[in-house]
């Protein structure tokens, strides 16, 4: 609904370029943090909660006090040298405006972060409603700073609306928490929350390189193609974005939940005929709504943005971009849910392999593809990354797996290989 309203009353342009590419180096950050609490930190807390209810709220007072740390200094560094930057004018791809716009966004990092330490606690607890639902109060307050101050002040109404709503919906989580019964506090990080940054750290430097990924496209894009461009990717991704919540990001945390409580609990049999379900998801339900949706995009992408200030020159591109990432869903899906069952045996290092292959192979795909079809290459050079990112992450399942179910239960939580 956000991407929607800024497509019709901001269009395509040079300002909401700026816009989408800063927003994109603050989320970067941000969704390295998240993929290390998914796959680390979710299995460390269930452990804790099994525990009794104070080591589960030492737990999250440690791993908010150390997310608030990062974003602390986070944020300082990159609205220091994005400030210092824009005030001598553009670098690379990014314009003095969007380094200006990265400035004032690099404050994100220091709620987002702490939302995702809470988000840790409602995944364990099974409320896995709450995390999906939560950030409608950072889009409602988007929208309002859209509608109120964006004919006036255009993308920079933006940047306020998303500094707003994630200060809300960070306290919305944490009231949501209190009633449930942990009590949301900061602390020094423990011996346990530092035992999770060791099974963590490979998977955020995995997570690193793969959503550098995200970034590389937008770079790419600003640099070969003309302006426009990038709205036009990011308005497609978005999109894609909510097909890709529907098939996996509505079940990976669940799925990862659950595969670490058998794992700990010695359930190798069901263990293993659970993933296998999920190859099974993919070919009965994710591919089919993946033509389907590749089938509809034009209709889809005519129906949100065909009004108001986006035109018929933004719409076609937008429409085969679409087309083109939903061909990938079913890979994105495989490769995801391979990564999360091999987190939950305690192997996080290949988070970080698979995503030196996916790095590997997106670049230079978006280099030729879009040098070749533009825009629309870009987006289809990350529909084959997701293909090659899957088969290796299923090679290493039939690889890995076998060894992991051997070894005594809840030695994941210990060690990874």
């Amino acid at each position: 609904m956000v991407t929607m309203l800024i497509a019709r009353q901001l269009g395509a342009s040079a300002d909401t370029d700026a816009f989408y590419l800063a927003l994109s180096m603050t989320v970067y950050c941000s969704e390295i943090v998240r993929m290390a609490v998914e796959g680390a930190f979710v299995p460390a807390f269930v452990a804790a909660r099994t525990r009794g209810r104070q080591d589960a709220e030492e737990f999250f007072a440690g791993t908010a006090g150390l997310f608030a740390l990062a974003g602390t200094v986070g944020a300082l560094l990159i609205a220091t040298a994005a400030a210092t930057q824009g005030s001598r004018g553009s670098f690379g791809p990014f314009s003095a405006l969007s380094l200006r716009y990265l400035a004032w966004l690099a404050l994100f990092l220091v709620p987002a972060l702490i939302t995702t330490g809470a988000n840790m606690v409602f995944y364990a607890m099974h409320a896995f409603a709450v995390p999906a639902l939560a950030p409608l109060a950072q889009s409602l307050t988007v929208v309002g700073a859209l509608v109120l101050f964006g004919s006036a002040h255009g993308a920079a109404a933006l940047v306020g609306g998303y500094l707003v709503g994630a200060v809300l919906q960070l306290f919305l989580l944490l009231i949501l928490m209190q009633q449930r019964g942990v009590r949301p506090q900061v602390a020094w990080p423990g011996a346990a929350v530092m035992a999770a940054c060791k099974l963590g750290a490979p998977i955020a430097m995995g997570g690193t390189l793969v959503s550098a990924n995200t970034v590389l496209d937008k770079m790419i894009a600003g640099w070969l193609l003309p302006p426009g461009s990038i709205t036009i990717l990011e308005n497609a991704v978005r999109v894609y974005g909510i097909l890709c919540f529907l098939s996996y990001g509505a079940t990976g945390n669940v799925f990862l939940t659950r595969w670490s409580e058998l794992f700990a609990a010695g359930e190798h049999v069901a263990l293993r005929q659970s993933f296998a379900n999920t190859l099974r998801l993919a070919a009965a339900v994710i591919a089919p709504a993946a033509i389907a949706a590749a089938w509809l995009s034009s209709f889809m992408v005519r129906e949100l943005f065909g009004h108001g200030a986006y035109g018929p020159e933004a719409l076609a591109p937008t429409a085969t971009c679409l087309a083109a990432l939903s061909i990938g869903l079913p890979m994105f899906f495989i490769s995801g849910m391979s990564a999360r069952f091999l987190y939950s045996l305690g192997h996080t290092r290949i988070g970080l392999t698979g995503a030196a292959v996916a790095l590997a192979v997106n670049v230079p795909a978006d280099i030729l593809l879009g040098r070749w079809l533009g825009v629309v290459g870009i987006a289809a050079a990350t529909t084959v990354t997701y293909t090659v990112t899957a088969a290796y992450m299923l090679w290493h399942v039939k690889a890995r797996a076998p060894r992991a179910l051997a070894r005594t239960p809840g030695v994941a939580l210990a060690n990874s290989e």
